[in-house]
């Protein structure tokens, strides 16, 4: 789910599925859940550049999603997020409401759905 952010004095489109996962974790070489995780602790003790890292990704995901060129690199984002320290949460507001719930629809918690290989 594509959703727009106003970060750097403008609305951008951000999107954290697993397609800005990936490529956080390839362009990386650290783990996208793993780190998100930290993040929802709170943001003493994180890296600077994987906090970067992970709004940068899904603000890139979002622009490749909407068809709209990258018109920013790392830096900028480091430096919008220093100007609104608030835009931190809402694009982990946004990373969370990217993902369903594990009890949505039929499956039950705790047990996962069975799926059978095509043949």
């Amino acid at each position: 789910m594509t959703q727009q952010i106003k970060i750097g004095g403008e609305l951008r489109p951000v999107r954290f599925g697993w397609a800005g996962l990936l490529e956080y974790e390839q362009q990386t070489g650290r783990k996208a859940l793993a780190d998100f995780a930290e993040f929802s602790k709170g943001f003493d003790g994180v890296s600077v550049s994987a906090m970067v890292d992970l709004v940068y990704y899904g603000l890139t995901c979002g622009h490749r999603h909407a068809k709209q060129n990258v018109t920013f690199d790392k830096f900028d984002v480091a430096d919008w997020i220093g100007e609104d320290p608030d835009v931190l949460q809402a694009c982990m507001k946004a990373f969370s409401d990217s993902f369903p719930p594990a009890t949505e629809g039929n499956a039950k918690p705790g047990k996962p759905k069975q799926v059978t290989p095509a043949q």
